[in-house]
Parts: structure tokens; C-alpha cells; sequence
């Protein structure tokens, strides 16, 4: 074509494609997504271009800016057929522009039909999609003003498109078939088309895009850097829950060549739909309108599981019955929970019906510390579920049977009994006066008793996983002869003789104090003894007060030294301050010269 035919070209370098109300498309690349059938679209961007088209002189370098501050008005139209095929129409409207004749009015640009047939549709929001676009441009812009073509142009195209959740790729590769155009060093022709971009859904209703398109001559250019014109945009939308969204977003040049502008700027918006959104926006009353609504004929059921789907779905229904053996356990708590969710929580004594949802259910229930049952399922059906109690035995207890002088009882006989009548223990069998067995976590009282000793009772509270430890004491059962046990303390019936004056046993007096230790030792659980040293009123007070301590200190020795532990026992000289009788007699001084033992306080 020669020179002074030059105009007659698109400089503006700039192809809004269709978009609908979807955050994931872009502005200049198709994205073959999921479409429904029905469904139609309008919408439009407002865009600013800075120089798109700028001649430079070979020899002398000089600059010419032959089209700049491009405002333009950039609307699609298109519906879907059916899911696999969209048809839309491009019409852009130039408001004003600078080019070779100064400023120039409002212009119509040249419009492009395209479909989109998709070969290949991502499942839900994962997947691949692959789509062919044809596409032709009719020559209705002022060519005159490099706003439009002189003949018929077009092309086709493939678009792919892989979706991961939020994050969506596309890539756009295709030939664009236009009439051939040269202007200086300028030349528009044949071209490949090709693009990369992302989208990722920041938010449900907000999507973010970058896009970078450019042209491949198929034939070279003369001058490096004039024939592949490439940018990159970014871009975002916000979508309402009515089908309106928002668009906007910014771009620069990558590469030099016609309709890579230095910079763009874009604002829009439109309005997305199906057909079923005319007439009653939700037919099946179920407050999810019908562009929303995957059953919009039939109302959705409320039940806590896809509730936003607008579809009637029936929950699992698991009739539950915690057994203890073969009967239904009264009381039991029975808990129920699905993928780690709780969905029912109640003390229950029946068989008791639990609506889960489908998949994994956890069911765990209890009566008392002792018994619990659990189980996991699918549950995909209606079905009816045992559930039974087993023991539960955690805790270790260890028993230790021994004499006071550290001797192991074997022949002892070891009764548990539990605070909580579900809780159940093994026979307890001693080897070697020993006994280590798993009980549950309650409280237990134990009872110990052996031929020829005293028995031996105590309690131990064992919690869940715990570890307790018991010695039972068992004293031997002596016949008291000389000793009487009362309330207060022991009595003794014959009298404790020391030499005169002086705090020595006699030896006659241990046959008494031997009583008294076997009466202590069948006695554990009594306390401090304290032994009382008490004279007559012979001597000075200073004098009786000594030897009656020193009295009571030669009688604790002796019972320590015979077993009783030391804490024990405490002795006390009281001299002739506590007589018991009379000191005007020879016998009644002889009552008062006494050791006596009295109960006084708890370990």
C-alpha cells in the first residue's frame, strides 16, 4: 500500500473481550470458564491511553506522536447458548482523541464479533478449560484517524485456562488475519497473538488480575522494536451478590510498536444474569435467589449442611443405643460428633435418633467414671447403631500387706470396694503379701484382714491414668491382761515399779509395758500418746517434778525401743501436782507414784 494510503489502521491497541460476572476474568485475555446456559451479560470499560501511536524518524531519532490521549468507551455484549457456547459483541466508542488533525470528536471504533466454544469445562472451581475463539472486526471506525480499519479483519485463537480453588492461569495463542498497512517504518499486517495471565479471588466477591499480551509479526519488521507492541494489566473487580460488579485497573508497555501506549487506565462495570432472573427471582421461596439457586424449582432444606446450594438434601439418621451388657444403659452421656465437629451432647437412657451429616461421625459415651464406649463410622444412610460400655480400668494401684515390724502378710485378704457402683475391680490375689492391679478412676476403700491380726481399712482416690500406692498395716492381735484400752487413753492394771528415788525400771515392770506396746500397735490409727510421770507429795515439788520426767522419759525409751515409732509418743513429768488419791496414806502414795498414758492429739 503506498504512503499517502497509509491511514487506515487501529492504533488505539486496545480489545476490551467479553466478561461476565466472574472476579477470576480479565480485560484483554479470554478465559474459557464454566458458563450456564441462559445466562447473558452487559457491561462496559472506561479507558485513557497515553500515546498508543508514535512515529520515529530512522535517520534523525526525532519523535512524532501521531495519536495520544485516547478516551474511549469499550462496551460487550453476549449470552451463552448453551454451556459449551457464548456469542459476544465489542463496540468500542471513542469520546476524543488527539491525532494528525489536532483534536478530534466522538467516533465510533471498529466492532468485533467473537464466540467462545469450549472444548473442555473445569469442573466446579478446579480443572482445566480449553476454548476456541474466532473472532471478525467490521471496519466501522474512522480509519482516517488510525481508529479503524479499512477492510474486513479477524482471527481465532485458543484459549486454556487451569483453575486451583481461588488461583486461576490462562493462556491465550492465536493468529490475527488483517489488511496489510505501512506507514513510514510502520508496518500493520499479519501478526501471531498471544498472552499470559493470573486472576486469584481475594475474597468471593473481589478478584484481582495481571495480564501481559502482545503481537508476533509473522513477517519481520524493517526497523527492531516497531512490530511486536506488548503490555501488561492489572486489574480488579468486585462482584455483587445482584450480578452488577465493578472493574478497574491500570497497564504500561512492555515493547515499543503500534497500540503499546505508555500507560492506560481503565473503569468500568456491567451486570451479569441468567434468564431465569426475569419473572420470580426466587420460584421456590427458598430465600436463595434463582441465579444462585442449583434447584430453583424446589425449595432448599434448612439443616445446617449446604444450605447455601438452594437444594433439598436429607441428613443421615443414625438411631443410636448405648448398651451396659444387654441392656440399655440409664444415664449414659452420649456425645456425637462429625469431622471433629459436636452435633449432639445429652444424658440419654433410650435409644436416641441423631441426624449427622454425611462422612466421618465420632460417637463416644460414658455412665459414670467407670464404663465408656466409642466408635467411629461413615455415615452415608439411615442406620441403627450399637454402642456399647465397656470398663474402664486406667489407674495402677499397688497394695503392700506387711506387719509394724516391715514383715509382708501373704495370707491377708484384700476387699475393694468403689464410691460409684458402675465401677468394677478384679479380685485382688496377693503374691507375697503384694498386689498391683488396674482399677477405675473413682474413689475405693480397702479393707485388709489376716488370721491373728486386727484388721486394717483405709480409702484412695485414684484419678484417670494415675499411679497410687498402699501399705496396709496389719498389727497382731495380743490378749491383754495386764492393760485396759479406753476412749482416753490405756489404763494399766497392774503398776510400773521404778527403784526408789530413781527413774530405773525394776524389772518386774516390763511385763506391763509389753501390754502396753502390743495395745499401740493395734492401735495405728490413734494419734500421739503422751506418758505422764506422776509422784507423791515426799520430797520438794522442785525435786518430784524431775523424777517424774525423768520417769516418763525412761518409759518412752522403753516402748520405742520396743517398736512404737518415736513421733508417736511424747513424755511428760507432772511431779506431785496431779495426785489421784489421798498422800496422808502409805497407799494412797503409793497410788499416786504412777505412769499413766492418755490419747491427747491426731498424728
Amino acid at each position: 500500500m503506498a504512503q499517502d494510503d497509509a491511514h487506515g489502521f487501529d492504533a488505539h491497541g486496545f480489545s476490551l473481550v467479553a466478561h461476565d460476572a466472574d472476579v477470576r476474568d480479565g480485560l484483554v485475555l479470554q478465559r474459557p470458564g464454566t458458563m450456564r446456559g441462559g445466562s447473558f451479560f452487559a457491561g462496559g470499560v472506561l479507558s485513557y491511553a497515553k500515546a498508543p501511536l508514535v512515529l520515529q524518524d530512522p535517520d534523525t531519532k526525532e519523535r512524532e506522536i501521531v495519536l495520544d490521549h485516547v478516551l474511549a468507551a469499550n462496551v460487550s455484549l453476549g449470552g451463552a447458548l448453551h454451556e459449551r457456547l457464548r456469542l459476544d459483541a465489542l463496540v468500542p466508542l471513542f469520546l476524543t482523541s488527539t491525532g494528525p488533525a489536532g483534536g478530534q470528536g466522538v467516533g465510533l471504533g471498529d466492532i468485533r464479533l467473537s464466540a467462545l466454544a469450549m472444548a473442555l469445562i473445569p469442573e466446579d472451581t478446579r480443572g482445566w478449560g480449553l476454548g476456541l475463539v474466532p473472532w471478525v472486526e467490521l471496519p466501522t471506525g474512522v480509519d482516517s484517524e488510525f481508529l479503524g480499519q479499512r477492510a474486513v479483519a479477524g482471527g481465532v485463537l485458543a484459549a486454556g485456562t487451569h483453575e486451583w480453588d481461588r488461583v486461576t492461569a490462562t493462556v491465550n495463542v492465536g493468529g490475527r488475519f488483517t489488511p496489510r498497512t505501512v506507514m513510514r517504518n510502520l508496518e500493520n499486517a499479519d501478526a501471531v497473538v498471544a498472552g499470559v495471565g493470573g486472576a486469584f479471588s481475594v475474597t468471593p466477591d473481589v478478584g484481582v488480575g495481571l495480564e501481559v499480551r502482545g503481537d508476533l509479526p509473522i513477517v519481520k519488521a524493517d526497523v527492531p522494536g516497531t512490530g511486536s507492541p506488548w503490555e501488561a494489566v492489572g486489574s480488579v473487580r468486585h462482584v455483587r451478590p445482584n450480578g452488577a460488579f465493578l472493574s478497574g485497573g491500570a497497564a504500561m508497555a512492555l515493547t515499543t510498536g503500534a497500540g503499546a501506549a505508555t500507560f492506560r487506565l481503565f473503569l468500568g462495570g456491567g451486570f451479569g444474569a441468567h434468564i431465569d432472573d426475569f419473572g420470580p427471582r426466587d420460584r421456590d421461596g427458598d430465600g436463595i435467589v434463582n441465579r444462585d439457586d442449583a434447584c430453583p424449582d424446589e425449595p432448599e432444606t434448612v439443616n445446617d449442611y449446604r444450605d447455601a446450594d438452594g437444594c433439598p438434601d436429607h441428613l443421615p439418621a443414625l438411631a443410636i443405643t448405648v448398651r451396659e451388657g444387654d441392656a440399655v444403659a440409664s444415664g449414659a452421656s452420649l456425645d456425637v460428633a462429625t469431622d471433629g465437629a459436636p452435633v449432639f451432647a445429652e444424658v440419654v437412657s433410650e435409644p436416641t435418633t441423631v441426624e449427622v451429616r454425611p462422612g466421618a461421625v465420632e460417637l463416644h459415651a460414658t455412665r459414670g467414671p467407670c464404663l465408656a464406649g466409642s466408635m467411629s463410622l461413615e455415615a452415608s444412610e439411615d442406620r441403627a447403631v450399637d454402642l456399647p460400655l465397656q470398663p474402664v480400668k486406667d489407674a495402677l494401684l499397688q497394695i503392700a500387706v506387711r506387719t509394724p515390724t516391715g514383715d509382708l502378710v501373704p495370707d491377708a485378704k484384700v476387699v475393694l470396694t468403689p464410691s460409684e457402683e458402675s465401677c468394677l475391680a478384679d479380685p485382688v490375689v496377693l503374691e507375697g503379701g503384694r498386689h498391683a492391679g488396674y482399677v477405675g478412676p473413682t474413689t475405693w476403700s480397702i479393707t485388709v484382714t489376716a488370721p491373728g491380726h486386727h484388721p486394717f481399712e483405709t480409702g484412695v482416690m485414684m484419678v484417670p491414668g494415675g499411679d497410687e500406692s498402699v501399705v496396709a498395716l496389719l498389727t497382731p492381735q495380743v490378749k491383754l491382761e495386764k492393760v485396759r484400752i479406753e476412749e482416753t487413753g490405756i489404763v494399766l492394771l497392774e503398776q510400773v515399779f521404778f527403784d526408789t528415788g530413781r527413774a530405773t525400771l525394776r524389772p518386774g515392770s516390763s511385763a506391763v509395758l509389753d501390754e502396753v506396746v502390743a495395745a499401740l500397735q493395734s492401735l495405728p490409727s490413734r494419734g500421739v500418746v503422751e506418758v505422764q510421770g506422776h509422784t507423791d507429795n515426799v520430797g520438794s515439788d522442785t525435786l518430784n517434778e524431775k523424777l517424774s520426767q525423768a520417769r516418763a522419759e525412761t518409759v518412752r525409751k522403753y516402748l520405742v525401743d520396743h517398736g512404737i515409732p518415736a513421733d508417736r509418743l511424747r513424755a511428760k513429768g507432772y511431779g506431785e501436782a496431779q495426785p489421784k488419791t489421798t498422800n496422808r496414806t502409805p497407799e494412797g502414795r503409793q497410788a499416786n507414784r504412777r505412769v499413766e498414758f492418755v490419747f491427747v492429739e491426731a498424728p
